[in-house]
């Protein structure tokens, strides 16, 4: 709870300084690189944050790191205050909470879409300009295959999960089965 309301604090103020300078696509995929990088990298994330190391030190590595991934000077400056306020380790869900403000402020929707088989850039199409008109948004798919489904479609948009599977279907028929010759 406290982590969401640092983050969103955080994420929010980025992104209006994004946003007066017309640069909030290009912060957020500065702050991915560094999120990544820390993700990657385990042993480092600890070094920035761990109190074992002394500040300065943990500031110098982070300085080096700007320096090699060669950030924008709000995006330098931004990521300074956070480390400075002892705020470093919550960056991945800053990083989350400033693309969930600007897809917002965009009128973006994720649509996690799993299905048993690669959709066809037709097919997807479709299933995008459908979802658009249900939702009154601009669909952004995040796609994945999952052999299990047999067939069918899989939505989950926000927490509502629409189960168009033929795995599911069947279940659905086996359980209609099972009743019935109770």
């Amino acid at each position: 709870m406290i982590d969401s309301k640092i983050s969103n604090r955080y994420a929010k103020a980025l992104l209006l300084v994004g946003q007066e300078r017309g640069e909030a696509h290009a912060y957020v995929q500065e702050l991915r690189n560094i999120a990544s990088l820390t993700e990657k990298f385990p042993p480092l994330a600890k070094s920035l944050e761990s109190p074992l190391y002394a500040m300065r030190e943990r500031r110098r590595v982070l300085e080096e790191i700007m320096n090699r991934l060669t950030l924008s000077d709000p995006v330098r400056t931004f990521l300074l205050l956070v480390f400075d306020s002892g705020r470093i380790r919550f960056l991945k869900y800053i990083v989350d909470a400033y693309r969930k403000y600007l897809d917002e402020t965009e009128h973006i929707v994720r649509a996690h879409i799993t299905t048993a088989v690669d959709l066809t850039d037709s097919v997807a199409d479709k299933l995008r300009t459908s979802l658009e008109q249900k939702t009154q948004k601009k669909i952004q798919m995040i796609t994945n295959v999952d052999k299990k489904l047999i067939g069918g479609v899989v939505v989950q948009i926000g927490h509502t999960i629409i189960d168009g599977s033929l795995r599911m279907k069947l279940k659905n028929m086996k359980e209609m089965l099972v009743q019935e010759t109770q």
